[in-house]
C-alpha cells in the first residue's frame, strides 16, 4: 500500500467517522426533545384558552389504550425515524464517496467554445414588452434593416411580450 493509498484510506475512514450515525442520533434526539417541549407548550396554551372560553375538557376515548401499545407506539416511531436517518446518512456517504472518486480521476481539459460556422448563423433570442402587433412588426422591420442582421422572425407573441429570433450574418 503506497503512502497516497494510505492517506486516501485514512481520509475515507475519518469522513465515515465524522458522518457516523451517532451524530445523526444526537441530532434526532435534540430535535425530538425540542418538538416535545413545543408540543407541551402548545397543549398548555390550548388548555388555558379552553378554560378562558369555558369549554368543557375534551372527552377521554371510550376504550383506554393498553399499556403495551402506549409504550410501543413511540418506540416504533422512533425506530422508523432512526431508520430514515440511517438511509439518509447512507445516501450522503455514497454521494461523498462518488465525489471523492471523481476528484481522484484525471480531469479532461475544458472544451473550447466553437465559433459558429458560415453554414450556421449566430441566433439570438430577444424578448420585448408590448402586445401591440403593429408596433412589434415595425420593430421587427427596423431590426432586419440593421447592418449585420440576416433575418428576424417572431417566434412567440402574447398580450404582454413578444419573442423574436435574430439571426446575425455577414
Amino acid at each position: 500500500m503506497t503512502e497516497q493509498d494510505f492517506d486516501e484510506e485514512f481520509l475515507r475512514e475519518r469522513l465515515h467517522e465524522t458522518t457516523s450515525g451517532e451524530a445523526a442520533l444526537r441530532q434526532l434526539r435534540r430535535r425530538y426533545d425540542l418538538l416535545r417541549q413545543e408540543y407541551d407548550r402548545l397543549l398548555e396554551r390550548l388548555e388555558r384558552l379552553e378554560r378562558r372560553l369555558g369549554l368543557p375538557p375534551p372527552e377521554q376515548p371510550a376504550t383506554p389504550r393498553g399499556l403495551q401499545q402506549a409504550v410501543t407506539d413511540p418506540v416504533l416511531r422512533l425506530r422508523d425515524e432512526y431508520a430514515q436517518a440511517a438511509r439518509t446518512i447512507d445516501t450522503v456517504l455514497r454521494g461523498l464517496e462518488r465525489l471523492a472518486d471523481e476528484l481522484e480521476a484525471p480531469q479532461p481539459p475544458p472544451a473550447r467554445p466553437q465559433a459558429p460556422t458560415e453554414a450556421e448563423p449566430l441566433r439570438v433570442q430577444l424578448e420585448v414588452r408590448g402586445g401591440d402587433f403593429g408596433r412589434i412588426l415595425d420593430f421587427q422591420e427596423r431590426l432586419a434593416a440593421m447592418e449585420g442582421v440576416a433575418r428576424v422572425s417572431i417566434s412567440a407573441i402574447d398580450h404582454e411580450r413578444a419573442t423574436l429570433i435574430v439571426e446575425l450574418g455577414p
